[in-house]
């Protein structure tokens, strides 16, 4: 559960920590490596609370099954939450547009 603790950690970072710091990658495919090793139900949950697509995972696990699969599923859940991080600066500007009496 310390694995879970640190992934999550290591998620919420901002967006610019995943391309400014490969230690950061090498740290998160670390400890997905080590899910997949010794807590694999962890590793499941973890993909599913971060909603990364199970039907797009097994495609590039079957697609590329020389790959390192924890190298595939790192960049599944950087993929997932830079989708979130840019959906919610979408959203957060679309609110702007929003009249003050219209908004919740």
């Amino acid at each position: 559960m310390e694995q879970l603790h640190e992934i999550d950690q290591l998620l919420q970072q901002k967006e610019e920590a995943v391309v400014a710091a490969p230690a950061w990658y090498t740290q998160l495919k670390q400890a997905v490596s080590h899910l997949i090793d010794k807590d694999f139900d962890a590793l499941l949950q973890l993909l599913y609370r971060v909603d990364v697509s199970e039907e797009k995972l097994r495609r590039l696990l079957q697609d590329f099954p020389a790959a390192d699969a924890a190298g595939i599923i790192t960049n599944l859940l950087l993929e997932r939450q830079l989708q979130k991080i840019k959906s919610r600066r979408e959203h957060a500007q679309g609110d702007q547009n929003i009249p003050e009496d219209e908004r919740w």
